[in-house]
C-alpha cells in the first residue's frame, strides 16, 4: 500500500533512499527499526518548508556571530524522529564552499490531521554554526541541509536538499526597547526608548527600519498584555494605573507582506 502523506507545507519535498547516510556520504549500517512502521513510503511524504535565518552576536568585542537557520518539517504521527542518532547531522557552508557539519536542533511543535486523514507531527529544525566575524562578514550567502534518522525501516533517513539563501535579509530592521520610570506628582509613569544596537555588525536587514512596531506591557503577574503601536523611533511615555514591577516586551514589522518579527525577551521596569 502506498500513502501520499502531502500536507500544508507545500514549498518543497525531499528525497530519499533506504540506504542513505550522512548528506555527502552513503552508508550501508542497517536504521533503527522498530515494530509499527510496515508501510511503503512515497517521495512526497514528509513535506519541508525553509522558514528564514536569524544572526546572534555574543558581544560586539567576541568577534563570532552565530548563525540559526530553521525549516518546518512533517512527518506521520507513526514514526519517530532520532535526532541525536549519528545519522541525524546538519550542514552548512557559505559562497558555495562544500558543506560543513552543523550542530542540529530539532523541536516537535504540533500533531495535526492532514487533508489526506493521516496524523501528523509538524517539526521546527534549526542548523546552526558559529562563524568568525571576517568569514560571516566577507560572505554573501550561506547554504544549509540536515537529514533526520527515524525508526521506521521503509524510511530509515529523511533528507532535506540544500537551501541557499542572501545573508543580507530583504527584511525589515526591527528595534528593541528599554523603559525606566518616569513617575512623578502620583502619577506612575514610564518612558520607552528605542535600543541602539549593542554593536555594529554587517549584512543589516536590506529595507531600513521597521515602519511598525508594538510595544506591550502589564503589571507582573496580570494575564493581559497591554499595547502601543509606534510608527516613528521616538520615546515615548506610558501611564500605567498601579505601582509595581512591570513586563514588557516588543515585536516590529518584518517585511511587506505584514509578517511580523517573534517577540523580544521579556524586560522588567519598576514604576513606583
Amino acid at each position: 500500500m502506498r500513502l501520499h502523506l502531502r500536507g500544508p507545507l507545500v514549498a518543497a519535498c525531499l528525497a530519499f533512499t533506504a540506504d542513505a547516510g550522512p548528506l555527502d556520504t552513503v552508508s550501508r549500517e542497517p536504521s533503527l527499526d522498530y515494530p509499527g512502521c510496515d508501510l511503503e513510503y512515497s517521495d512526497h511524504d514528509t513535506p519541508w518548508r525553509y522558514e528564514g535565518f536569524s544572526t546572534e552576536r555574543p558581544s560586539c568585542r567576541e568577534g563570532t556571530a552565530t548563525l540559526f537557520v530553521t525549516f518546518l518539517h512533517e512527518v506521520p504521527a507513526r514514526i519517530t524522529v532520532a535526532p541525536f542518532h549519528a545519522h541525524s547531522v546538519g550542514k552548512l557552508g557559505l559562497d558555495g564552499q562544500p558543506l560543513r557539519p552543523a550542530p542540529l536542533h530539532v523541536q516537535e511543535l504540533d500533531t495535526f490531521v492532514n487533508p489526506w486523514g493521516v496524523s501528523m507531527k509538524r517539526y521546527r529544525v534549526t542548523v546552526s554554526s558559529t562563524l568568525l566575524d571576517q568569514e560571516h562578514c566577507a560572505a554573501l550567502t550561506f547554504t544549509a541541509a540536515y537529514q533526520l534518522a527515524t525508526d521506521c525501516g521503509p524510511l530509515p533517513i529523511i533528507k532535506v536538499s540544500p537551501r541557499t539563501a542572501s545573508l543580507t535579509p530583504a527584511a525589515y530592521k526591527v528595534s528593541s526597547f528599554v523603559a525606566a520610570s518616569t513617575s512623578s506628582g502620583g502619577l506612575h509613569t514610564f518612558k520607552a526608548t528605542p535600543a541602539s544596537p549593542p554593536c555594529s555588525g554587517c549584512h543589516e536587514p536590506a529595507l531600513g527600519p521597521s515602519p511598525l512596531h508594538v510595544f506591550e506591557y502589564r503589571l507582573r503577574g496580570s494575564a493581559t498584555w497591554l499595547s502601543v503601536t509606534r510608527t516613528d523611533a521616538l520615546d515615548f511615555e506610558v501611564q500605567v494605573s498601579t505601582a509595581g514591577l512591570h513586563e514588557f516586551r516588543s515585536k516590529g514589522r518584518l517585511a511587506p507582506d505584514g509578517t511580523f518579527s517573534g517577540y523580544s525577551p521579556v524586560s522588567f521596569v519598576y514604576v513606583p
